[in-house]
């Protein structure tokens, strides 16, 4: 099970990365997903993934990171 469950959280990984690079071709990286705004840089630091501002994941905690 504990197998299981890291090969899950690694392919989520992957799969957020693999995101993250298609906003760079499309130069929507950088930028929240739901209210349009800049993440800021320390997010973006702390988290090259982040999809969305953290007023908007606060709004939807359920939403990936």
């Amino acid at each position: 099970e504990l197998a299981e469950a890291g090969a899950v959280w690694a392919q989520e990984a992957l799969a957020e990365a693999e995101h993250a690079l298609a906003r760079l071709d499309t130069s929507t990286y950088g930028w929240c997903e739901a209210c349009g705004v800049p993440i800021p840089f320390e997010r973006l630091e702390a988290m090259p993934a982040a999809r969305f501002c953290v007023a908007c994941l606060g709004r939807r905690p359920a939403w990936p990171r």
